[in-house]
This record gives C-alpha cells, structure tokens and sequence, in this order.
C-alpha cells in the first residue's frame, strides 16, 4: 500500500518507514525513519534534512 505523506511516498514499512519524493525537476529526495521511541541526536537530523531531504528545518517544521 502507498500512503502520501506531504507529497512524500511509503515505500516500503519494516522496521523503518522509508520515504521517498520526486521533485518537479526530476531530482529525488529520500529518507527513512526509524519505528524505535528514541530521540534522534541532532548531528544525525541536520544531515536528514540537508543531504537527504534537501530542506531546511524551518521549511520542515511548516510541513509539519
């Protein structure tokens, strides 16, 4: 099943969801969440959101 998160595809659930977007200049963004309850240490989110997701955080928060 594909959901649609803000324009974000699931493709796949296993113990991560793994997300991925097509943007209208044929570039592709990426990423994977893991299911665990912990934090996410805030080096690791920085290159989440610059590498893979290409945005930044003030973009991402308005997503939310």
């Amino acid at each position: 099943m594909i959901q649609y998160v803000h324009l974000f595809v699931i493709l796949k659930q296993t113990d991560h969801y793994y997300y991925r977007k097509v943007m209208p200049d044929g570039t592709l963004k990426y990423t994977k969440v893991s299911m665990s309850t912990g934090e996410i240490k805030k080096n690791l989110w920085r290159t989440i959101l610059t590498k893979q997701l290409k945005v930044a955080q003030e973009y991402f928060n308005n997503k939310i």
